[in-house]
């Protein structure tokens, strides 16, 4: 569990580095939410962060995650989100 909640703390911190490497940043400084932030919370949160799942609140537009940025944060780094293989 807590390799995945450090994992996804470091996907998030460093967007703008992985993005140049993997292209999807070329013309950009900085990361942005629907090039580089949401494909990650889409692939790896919003299966439970959405209206009608177990989650206590929704991650699904820019606004959900910009007001639960530092939770996220907080969270990732704390090793308190459920693994792959807790979803089962």
């Amino acid at each position: 569990m807590r390799q995945t909640g450090i994992g996804l703390a470091a996907a998030l911190a460093a967007l703008s580095v992985t993005a140049s490497v993997h292209g999807t940043a070329v013309d950009r400084v900085s990361p942005t939410f629907a090039a580089d932030v949401a494909p990650i919370v889409y692939n790896n949160c919003a299966s439970c962060h959405r209206p009608g799942q177990a989650a206590p609140f929704s991650l699904l537009s820019y606004d959900d995650v910009k007001r639960r940025a530092t939770l996220i944060v907080n969270s990732a780094t704390a090793g308190a989100f459920p693994t792959p293989t807790s979803r089962r």
